[in-house]
């Protein structure tokens, strides 16, 4: 492939990347920005024994963040192997709450 063929070609997808990306700022379907913006926060609670609340983005790599409950259970259920003692834990506002013991960690499992 030429240089000038070549050029023409990256010319070419610059300008449909930036129509695609145009599109997405206008069209809810598309994949772009905008859909960070329809991520619903959580409303979970976590606390230890004294009532304290136990900060779970911490718990997590530096810029990463929780966007949905199958995450949210995952590092509650790490935070509970690596602490000590119980933590009671209520994964969503008006949802039964439970405590999570050492050894006993599944933020998934059923009462």
């Amino acid at each position: 492939m030429t240089a000038s063929r070549l050029n023409s070609l990256c010319g070419a997808l610059l300008v449909l990347n930036l129509i695609y990306c145009a599109a997405a700022v206008f069209i809810d379907a598309l994949p772009g920005w905008k859909m960070f913006e329809t991520v619903a926060p959580l409303t979970y609670r976590l606390s230890d024994a004294r009532g304290y609340a136990v900060d779970v983005p911490a718990a997590l790599p530096l810029g990463a963040h929780l966007i949905d409950q199958a995450q949210l259970r995952r590092v509650v259920s790490f935070i509970c192997q690596h602490h000590t003692g119980p933590l009671w834990f209520e994964p969503a506002r008006g949802v039964q709450g439970r405590w999570l013991n050492a050894g006993h960690c599944d933020a998934d499992a059923q009462r």
